[in-house]
């Protein structure tokens, strides 16, 4: 009697199978994990845009409504459309305004912050608070 030896055709379409939702399923993740980073960077970059606006000391500085990469010096991370903008007011306010790229990285944003996205992705930081704001709430880039 002769013996066959090999997997068939059968068991080779069952493993491709479970390879495909594998790397379907990782793919997923990594994505999700890419847009939590970019939601990292943006909020580190926007902190650090605060703080430098509100060291430059009480009244209006002559920066006001000046883009967060000319305070910084840094570069814009990804996930930002145009730039964000911070101001003070002459009561000392600073409050500094993001719009992200897409409703998707609002979505991220607002997790990391642990808020809701109102019509996705605009926020406002005012004081120690991050709050979601419509695009109509949201102030343009002033220029001085």
């Amino acid at each position: 009697m002769k013996t066959q030896s090999g997997r068939s055709m059968i068991e080779m379409l069952g493993v491709l199978a479970i390879i495909g939702v594998l790397s379907v399923g990782g793919l997923a993740g990594y994505t999700r994990a890419m847009r939590a980073n970019r939601a990292n960077n943006i909020l580190d970059y926007v902190n650090r845009c605060f703080v430098e606006k509100r060291a430059q000391g009480d009244g209006i500085s002559a920066k006001d409504g000046e883009d967060c990469a000319g305070l910084t010096g840094q570069s814009v991370p990804q996930g930002i459309d145009g730039d964000a903008n911070c101001a003070r007011a002459a009561g000392g306010v600073t409050t500094c305004t993001v719009t992200l790229q897409n409703d998707d990285m609002g979505t991220a944003f607002a997790q990391k912050l642990g808020t809701t996205a109102q019509s996705g992705n605009h926020f406002k930081l005012t004081g120690s608070s991050w709050s979601a704001t419509s695009a109509s709430s949201a102030p343009a880039a002033q220029s001085t």
